[in-house]
């Protein structure tokens, strides 16, 4: 009899050619993660970690009885996200106020999400779509894990604590996908199998639901993938899928809205911009300069751009300022090569879309901040797979793919290590900020309190 193994697509002998070096790779991005982000484990808790940790009474859990589990999970500031509110919960029951149990657990999480984009790239190789597209499948797998890892645009998902909520939906959406993928490809394998994988994919989807509402964008990428990767563009399977695709995708919307107790899903975005500063259409607008600086710093993420407090003025309409109207230029035409290359290269236009469908949440007209590095956290995983595969596909030879990538990853992780170490301290954190953002108040006051907190008094009435 078979045994079932989740993770075979991870670290399993999916077939009896693969090579331990894709093995040493991926072990070797781990343990690289874990030193290059030990310098920002003792760093302060920010913004968002106050109100979640430091001043959430109902994390205090004493025993893991089900009643202070439920508190925790239920009755923190943001309800609608027990499962994360959970985990911050068990990393008090374990540490207290230790920050560098909580940044540690953050950094396993991270490890497994590149564990996860491994067995996704694996997986996606061997559908009918993409097989025998890319040469040395599984040593491109490995290298997107490895690139993905110590890319520095992703410090912030880690050292920033309370974006556990991020990386854990992401642990749990990547696990959904994989789960189907799995399923789909095991043709020869048993029903009951195939069942388990795909209940084990719908959990997950749940799961990473209840860390953060991101994952409402699960359902379509499945259908998506399945479009692509399985049905080769079908356009009538498309056609007869339609009414469950829209069915399937109205589910998820009300599960989404009953999950987070709004009735009326316009009126709250709406009310939040009553006497604000920008309108609903402004920061929309705005969003489309936004996603150009995600583009950027997915493909030039030095430190010196990489900043936790962004000053971003808002757009006023398309050509106020002009980049604006550069944006709406940048997107629609990254949109037209996903349409046109779609046949021919179907996992370089599923990565566009992917990238813009998980920004869609946080990148429209929902009222959040308006810039913050760990929302490309989902969105810059198919094109990390994609930009992997395209390299290992169309440079010979292969040594010269290795070494490009391997110096990529190297830079990578040298400039992770460096902002790490930003992240490491508290008067290094805001004072970064305040050289990137001179004029905005929040980082001023911050660093001036910074120093307070030091007995660095002359330094920090500069600032307060």
């Amino acid at each position: 009899m078979k045994r079932f193994r989740l993770f075979d697509d991870i670290l399993g002998n999916m077939n009896a050619n693969r090579s331990p070096l894709e093995f040493l790779i991926v072990a070797a991005a781990a343990i690289a993660v874990i030193f290059i982000y030990t310098a920002a484990l003792p760093g302060p808790f920010v913004f968002d970690d106050e109100s979640n940790i430091t001043e959430n009474r109902h994390i205090r859990i004493k025993s893991l009885g089900f009643d202070e589990l439920y508190a925790a999970a239920f009755k923190s500031p943001i309800p609608n996200r027990p499962v994360a509110n959970l985990s911050l919960a068990l990393n008090y029951y374990f540490n207290g106020y230790n920050v560098v149990g909580y940044r540690f657990a953050n950094i396993l999480i991270h490890i497994l999400n590149g564990f996860l984009l491994y067995g996704l790239a694996r997986a996606t190789f061997r559908t009918p779509a993409m097989a025998g597209l890319v040469v040395r499948p599984e040593m491109a797998a490995a290298f997107a894990a490895l690139v993905w890892m110590v890319h520095p645009l992703h410090t912030q998902s880690v050292a920033y604590i309370v974006q556990r909520m991020t990386s854990l939906s992401v642990m749990f959406y990547l696990t959904a996908l994989l789960c189907y993928a799995r399923a789909r490809l095991d043709s020869s394998g048993s029903g009951s199998r195939r069942a388990a994988l795909l209940s084990g994919g719908g959990l997950a989807g749940l799961l990473a639901l209840g860390s953060k509402e991101i994952a409402a964008t699960l359902p379509a990428f499945v259908l998506l993938y399945e479009w692509f990767f399985f049905q080769k563009l079908n356009p009538s399977w498309l056609r007869r899928s339609l009414p469950g695709i829209l069915a399937a995708c109205l589910v998820m919307g009300v599960i989404s809205l009953v999950f987070l107790g709004i009735r009326n899903p316009i009126e709250p975005i709406l009310s939040r911009y009553a006497g604000g500063e920008f309108s609903a259409g402004q920061r929309l607008l705005t969003q489309l300069r936004v996603v150009c600086v995600y583009i950027i710093l997915l493909v030039w993420p030095h430190p010196s751009r990489l900043n936790l407090d962004y000053d971003f003025p808002p757009s006023v309409s398309l050509l106020d300022p002009p980049t604006t109207l550069a944006g709406l230029l940048v997107i629609a035409g990254l949109l037209f090569l996903a349409v046109r290359l779609a046949k021919r290269e179907p996992l370089v236009s599923f990565s566009i879309w992917w990238f813009f469908g998980n920004l869609v949440i946080e990148s429209s007209v929902i009222p959040l901040e308006t810039v913050f590095e760990h929302r490309t956290y989902l969105p810059s995983v198919m094109p990390v797979i994609a930009a992997v595969a395209l390299l290992f596909r169309l440079v010979r030879p292969k040594w010269i793919v290795v070494g490009l990538l391997s110096v990529v990853a190297a830079g990578g992780a040298l400039w992770t290590h460096e902002r790490n170490q930003v992240w490491g301290d508290a008067v290094a954190l805001w004072r970064d900020c305040v050289r990137k953002s001179p004029l905005k108040a929040r980082p001023h006051n911050n660093l001036g309190t910074a120093l307070v907190e030091k007995d660095r008094l002359p330094e920090a009435e500069m600032n307060l």
